[in-house]
This record gives C-alpha cells, sequence and structure tokens, in this order.
C-alpha cells in the first residue's frame, strides 16, 4: 500500500499523443537515396525463446500423421540452449507445421520476404517439403497450394522445382529467406543472406499468401530426422535485408510495435528500468531476480545504478567478488576494472579512476552509476522516464516521435507480468486458505482503525458521520430491478450494490453489528444468480466490472459473518455474470487504453483474489490477463501523469487503477510493478493543473470537484465514494 499511495503524490505536465517516424534510408552515398524510397514493414516474428518446453506456439499448428511416435514441440537447441520448434521422426507416418501468422495478419500479397532458420539433424530418410497456401479473397477456404522449396534426405534445395545444387549443412543453423513479388510473379532464394536462386517464376494464382506448411515426409525405414525450425520472420519489402540492415531501419514507420520488433530495435543493446527486475539483453528480457530476492536498477539523488554483474555480463564479461578485500572486478570493452566497494576507488587496468566513482554495496550487489558503466563499457547512453539503455550506436528516443518504442520498453521492463500461478504462490505466502479480508485491508487494519476510532476524538467523530450517513441515505436506497435504464446502462445498479455493500460491510468490521452485514448481503443475494439474469455484459462491460469489484469487496469483507451456502451463492455469481463472460469476451486480451479497461480490469482482480481459494483455475486465468490488460491503461500517466480523456474521467480511470493495484498490494505484497509505472507518481495533481478559478476540460468529461485540495485528497475525491471511506479507515487513520 505504501508504493500506491507514494505514487499519488507528487505532480504533472502533460499526456503526448502518438506519433510515428519517417522512414529513415539504409545505404549511404548513391545507394542511400534509392534505398530510402523502399518503405520497409515489419508484420509478423517469432523467436520462440518466451514459450515452455514442450509448448506449442499459438503461431503454428502442428499436427502428425498416425501419431505413432513423431515428436513436435519447442525444445532446447544442442550446444545453444536457444528454442526452437522441433520436429523429430520417428515412425513411417508424415509431420507436417502450418503457420497461423499469416491469417493473423489476414494473408500477404505483393512484394514481402520470408524467413527462417532452419537446422538438420541425421536428415537422412526424410525429405522437407515448404508450401504456400493462398486463401480466396470471398472465403478462408484455401484453393491454392504451391511448393517453394523442398530439401532432400541428403539435404539438397530444390526451389520452385528447380535444383539448385546446394546442399545445406547438417548439425548448424542455416537461415533461409523467400524474396516473393505476387505482382511480377517471380521469387528469389536467400541462403545466410546471400542471394543464391534470382527471380524464379512463381505459379499461376499465386497471391494473397494466407499459409505456410512445413511438411516432413517420404520417411524411410529407420529414419531418425531431428529438424528445427527458429527465428520466423515476415516484413513487406522486395529483397532480403541483412542483419545489420535489419537491426539499423527505422521499423517504427508505420508498424505497430510488437514483440518480434522489439528484438529487433534492441539487438545489440542492454536496457534496464529503475526498480523494474527486468532488464533487455541483445533483443531478449531477462528477469534479475536473483535466491536473495528481487533485483533492480536504483535511483538515489537524481542518479541512476545498474547491478554491475547484468551490464558487465551482457557484453561478455564476468564479474568476480574478493570477500577478503570487498573488492568487486569484471572486465568489459577489453579493460580490467576492479571495485573496492567500501571505498568506491576504482582501477582501470590497474590505473586508480580520478573523480567521482559513484558505487555503492547493497544487498551484496555492487551498483555502478549509468554514467560511470557507459564510460567504462564505451557504449552510449540514454536515459528517460526511469529507462537505462546502452547502445553501440547514439540513441535519441523522444516521446513525440518514439512513444510507441518507449511504451514497449517500459511495458516489458517494469511490468513483472505474474503467471495466475505466481500470483496464488504470492497469496499463499501472504494469506492461509480461507484467512480473509485482504482486499485492500486486513483483519489487522481493522484492528488498528478500530483502536484509533476509540482513542481520537476526531477519528471517532469521523466515523460517526460515515455511520449516520450510512443509516440515513446508503440504507434508504431503493433496490433497483433487473433492466436497463436507458436501453444499454444499468450503471445505476451495480453503483448502488457497491454503495450499500461498501459502507454496511465496513460499518459491520468496524462495529460488528451483524444487522449490517445481512443487509449487505441481502443486496449481493437478489443481485446474483437466481435473481438476475446477467450483469449487462452483452450491453455495458463497465457495469459488469463495477459488479465484479462490489462482489469481491463484499466477499472478502463478509467471508467470516457468512456461512458456506452463501459464500457459494456469491462465488457461483462471480464465476458466471463476471469470469466466464470476461473469458469470452475482447475483454480477455484487451489491448483497450481507457477508463473501461481500468474498471473492468480492476474489478477483475478484486473479486479474483476474493475467490481464488475456492475457484483457482477460473480465478488465475482470469486475473493473470487482468493484470498484463491493466499495464494499457497505466501507460496512459506515462511520461508525467496526465489524462488525455479529461478530468473526470482520470477519476473513474485513475481509482480503478488505484482499488486494483491496492487489493494485489494487500492479498499478495505486490503490484508486479503497475504503481511503479511512469506517470503513477505525478497523476495526483493531474487535477491542479487543470483547476482554479476557472476548470480547464475537454473531451465529454463531466466537471470537476472544487473542494479538492490536497494530494492526501486524491483517494477521497468524492466523500460519497465508497473506495474513499475504505482507503481512508484502512490505510490513512
Amino acid at each position: 500500500m505504501k508504493s500506491i499511495k507514494k505514487a499519488l503524490s507528487l505532480i504533472v505536465i502533460l499526456t503526448v499523443l502518438t506519433s510515428f517516424l519517417n522512414v529513415s534510408s539504409l545505404g549511404a552515398n548513391a545507394a542511400e537515396e534509392e534505398t530510402s524510397k523502399t518503405a520497409y514493414k515489419w508484420l509478423f516474428s517469432d523467436d520462440f525463446n518466451s514459450y515452455d518446453i514442450g509448448q506449442m506456439p499459438p503461431s503454428s499448428v502442428i499436427s502428425t500423421y498416425g501419431q505413432k511416435g513423431n515428436l513436435m514441440g519447442i525444445a532446447a537447441v544442442p550446444s545453444n540452449l536457444n528454442r526452437s520448434i522441433n520436429i523429430k521422426i520417428r515412425s513411417r507416418d508424415d509431420s507436417l507445421m502450418h503457420t497461423k501468422s499469416f491469417q493473423d495478419i489476414g494473408g500477404v500479397s505483393g512484394q514481402f520476404v520470408v524467413e527462417m532458420a532452419l537446422r538438420i539433424d541425421d536428415s537422412y530418410g526424410c525429405a522437407k517439403n515448404f508450401y504456400m497456401y493462398n486463401a480466396q479473397e470471398s472465403s478462408t477456404s484455401v484453393t491454392t497450394t504451391w511448393t517453394v522449396m523442398s530439401i532432400s534426405g541428403s539435404n539438397r534445395i530444390t526451389f520452385l522445382g528447380k535444383d539448385t545444387g546446394i546442399t545445406i549443412p547438417e548439425g548448424k543453423f542455416t537461415t533461409l529467406s523467400f524474396a516473393i513479388d505476387t505482382d511480377k510473379n517471380v521469387a528469389s532464394l536467400y541462403i545466410n543472406h546471400k542471394l543464391r536462386v534470382p527471380n524464379s517464376p512463381l505459379p499461376e494464382g499465386a497471391k494473397n499468401m494466407a499459409t505456410m506448411r512445413v511438411h516432413l515426409t517420404s520417411v524411410g525405414e529407420g529414419c531418425k530426422t531431428s529438424f528445427y525450425f527458429d527465428d520466423f520472420k515476415v516484413y513487406e519489402g522486395p529483397e532480403a535485408l541483412i542483419p545489420e540492415e535489419i537491426a539499423a531501419y527505422d521499423w517504427n514507420a508505420g508498424n505497430e510495435i510488437s514483440e518480434g520488433l522489439m528484438e529487433v530495435y534492441m539487438a545489440n543493446k542492454l536496457a534496464f528500468f529503475v526498480n523494474g527486475s527486468q532488464c533487455y539483453v541483445d533483443g531478449k528480457v531477462s528477469s534479475m531476480n536473483g535466491t536473495s530476492g528481487k533485483i533492480t536498477a536504483i535511483k538515489k539523488d537524481d542518479i541512476s545504478y545498474i547491478p554491475v554483474k547484468y551490464g558487465a555480463e551482457a557484453f561478455g564479461g564476468k564479474v568476480l567478488w574478493d570477500d577478503k578485500t570487498k573488492t568487486t572486478s569484471f572486465t568489459v570493452n577489453d579493460k580490467k576494472v576492479e571495485i573496492l566497494t567500501s571505498t568506491g576507488e576504482v582501477k582501470v587496468d590497474g590505473e586508480k579512476r580520478e573523480g567521482t566513482s559513484d558505487v555503492f554495496l547493497e544487498n551484496g550487489r555492487t551498483y555502478v552509476s549509468s554514467k560511470l558503466f557507459s564510460e567504462l563499457s564505451g557504449k552510449n547512453l540514454w536515459e528517460e522516464t526511469g529507462i537505462i539503455l546502452f547502445s553501440d550506436i547514439e540513441v535519441d528516443y523522444n516521446w513525440y516521435d518514439d512513444d510507441e518504442i518507449i511504451k514497449e520498453l517500459i511495458a516489458s521492463l517494469c511490468y513483472e507480468r505474474p503467471t495466475g500461478d505466481k500470483v496464488e504462490q504470492d497469496l499463499r505466502a501472504k494469506h492461509p486458505v480461507g484467512q480473509h479480508p485482504r482486499i485492500w485491508a486486513t483483519a489487522a487494519d481493522f484492528e488498528r482503525v478500530k483502536q484509533e476510532i476509540a482513542t481520537s476524538e476526531i477519528k471517532k467523530d469521523w466515523f460517526e458521520q460515515i455511520k449516520n450517513y450510512t443509516d440515513t441515505y446508503v440504507n434508504k436506497i431503493e433496490f433497483p430491478e433487473y433492466g436497463t435504464t436507458d436501453g444499454i446502462r444499468m450503471r445505476a445498479h451495480c453503483e448502488r450494490l457497491y454503495m450499500v455493500v461498501g459502507y454496511n460491510a465496513f460499518i459491520y468490521r468496524i462495529t460488528g453489528d451483524e444487522s449490517y452485514a445481512e443487509y449487505a448481503y441481502e443486496w449481493l443475494e437478489k443481485m446474483g444468480v437466481g435473481y438476475y439474469a446477467d450483469w449487462n455484459h452483452n450491453r455495458h462491460w463497465l457495469d459488469t466490472g463495477c459488479w465484479m469489484k462490489g462482489y469481491g469487496v463484499g466477499y472478502d469483507w463478509l467471508y467470516d459473518w457468512m456461512n458456506e451456502e452463501q459464500r457459494k451463492h456469491i462465488r457461483d455469481t462471480i464465476v458466471k455474470f463476471g469470469f466466464e463472460p470476461y473469458l469470452k469476451s475482447t475483454w480477455y486480451t484487451s489491448t483497450m487504453s481507457d477508463n473501461w479497461n481500468s474498471v473492468i480490469q480492476g474489478g477483475l482482480i478484486c473479486s479474483a483474489l476474493a475467490i481464488m481459494d475456492e475457484e483457482p483455475e477460473i480465478s488465475k486465468k482470469c486475473i493473470q490477463a487482468a493484470i498484463k490488460n491493466m499495464e494499457n491503461t497505466v501507460l496512459l500517466a506515462a511520461p508525467d501523469g496526465a489524462c488525455y480523456e479529461g478530468p473526470s474521467y482520470w477519476q473513474l480511470t485513475t481509482e480503478s487503477m488505484v482499488e486494483g493495484m491496492s487489493a494485489l498490494e494487500t492479498s499478495t505484497g505486490s503490484s508486479y510493478g503497475l504503481a511503479e509505472s511512469p506517470g503513477m507518481a505525478e497523476t495526483g495533481y493531474f487535477l491542479f493543473a487543470l483547476s482554479g478559478k476557472y476548470t480547464i476540460n475537454y473531451g465529454d468529461a463531466g466537471p470537476i470537484f472544487p473542494h479538492l485540495s490536497t494530494p492526501k485528497s486524491f483517494s477521497g475525491l468524492q466523500k460519497k465514494q465508497v473506495m474513499s471511506v475504505f482507503e481512508t479507515f484502512a490505510t490513512k487513520l
């Protein structure tokens, strides 16, 4: 909770709109002008390293004829331990793989390149064929199939029906690229980025490629072929690019920033995020969590520091520790560096370095300033919004031109993206099965509040006002029957539920008066399964998100009072009206960045944490998705805390984010990097920038609230908002 309260305390300036870079050139001198006219566009890539061993990537459909022993799935590649798709022939049956990436981007025509890395072990007795399927424009049914390439049992390549006379070696990866031009009806073959077969004619009707098939067939007796398929790329353009051109090209122009494209951008680079436990190393994201706990980059007195072990090893160095002399030594950029951590003295190749060293030892880890590491490694340094990036080339990203790249760096390095199993593990470590409450406050928090009400006249008076408000207003609210208020919304229904349950459950926890618990449960019962038809997910998902939050809090805060039948009624309602529709809807994989996303994900987090003990599988699946989806809204605050939707939607968006993060922290001990996102520390001041004698408003935002006077009032923007009361009593008294 402390990190969330801290995250709502500083100042806001501006939200920057997305912009795209103009396409930069690849060549130089005379070639530069010609190359700059050629626009390449990144379509798809996958290096398969993010999948578990044995798993099948979603980019491919794998099948085998007969299922008599052939093995297919993600495997560690011998000698380098990278992961790739591996097909092992262990029977006389064929095996094949269909890539779905082309279907996902709607098929490809014109000029495009398909590239892959192949490794074949023990190829004798098995042919490897590569087909492309065309999809009918008016239908998804396959109408045309054409063979691009075949590799014989002796590894000899045939390209578009012609023997090339080229044999690829066994036991090592070979990069094969098809540069296809469906307008001119030709294709060229590149092997290890060199043009080997130019402009071979394509068959008639070769256009709108929808699928590529890799087919291992003509299997001979005793065949033991092991076939690896890796580094799959598809991009628009007239010819295959060499790796250096791919790394240097400005793919941001007209491209959505994807994981594969970030791998290209971050090649030969090292990046950290302040307080983030991941780092980018040569295009791959790696965890820095060690046996002694979470390891992060650190900022002290406006100076950024990185753990030297991860910096040095990223560029091929090895870090050694001499416990007797308290000296860390490593080699980087052909320099031997020694750091005496007790004094901060730094020696380079035996010579003492002059000037401020900016080094320190913390939790057994040696840290060096980003500026010092840049000097020692010879790498260019770029820092922005918590990102610390080292590169061979000069980097000058900015929020106007490169906001998508910067946001993807933040997302990859700041957000921990836990699995559902990890969330459950952290929940169990903090709360044994059946221990409630844990949403926003624990039993210890409520006990502390009770003691402070008993000993403080101010807090006693405050509580009496809240209780009186509940008795005279909240509990006089009429219960709404099922049905929309305007043909679309049931917002008034779920907000009333949230208010009634929240206030009454809170007063029950403080006073022990069961009449308040009974009244809260009466509302929970009558809006649940057997009474209501649903939570309006078919018309207005915002309502569903609000209901999930109210039911999650009700289940958690009333858990000790309810019997098992009552608990089951609430669980069944949350699952049927909330979780099941969520997993069937687009919100399951939402990329929306607005108040809806925040309300839905925040509400789901609260309810999933509340019932995870009894409904573990669906709760874990939902919360894993919700935490990932919450990133899209949290990033709205970057870099400085403003909200493009205006002040009133800022309130709704940010309250829902805080509710979700707060529930995570009190339940699991972590917000998994969400609270550390850039702009969260400043967004509490957003309204001050728009408030004064006159209000600056925009969009369809409603009026903002003139009584907001201090940053600490953030969680209590409206006295009638239930969260302001809960947060106040649970965390601030």
